[in-house]
């Protein structure tokens, strides 16, 4: 979904905003190891999820669509073959 808000340019903070939720709640249910084990043991072995959800935040911090969809490449394209004029 990302990768397609991406390509596309359009709702590329939306989409991150559900990847953080759906990543938040992995880590909630597949990582926990019980009361047992210490806190600082889950957060070690539940790295891979916060990595993800550091990487949605950067896509919601950031503004990715100017820099990186193929729409706004295609635009400046256009505006640099046609001589400046806005398409």
């Amino acid at each position: 979904m990302i990768g397609l808000g991406l390509v596309v340019g359009v709702l590329t903070c939306t989409a991150s905003g559900f990847g953080i939720t759906v990543m938040a709640l992995l880590l909630a249910l597949t990582g926990y190891s019980g009361p047992h084990v210490a806190l600082w043991r889950f957060l070690g072995a539940s790295r891979q999820w916060f990595v993800l959800i550091t990487c949605f935040a950067a896509f919601i911090i950031g503004e990715p669509e100017p820099r990186w969809s193929l729409m706004s490449r295609l635009r400046r394209w256009l505006q640099q073959c046609l001589g400046g004029t806005l398409v």
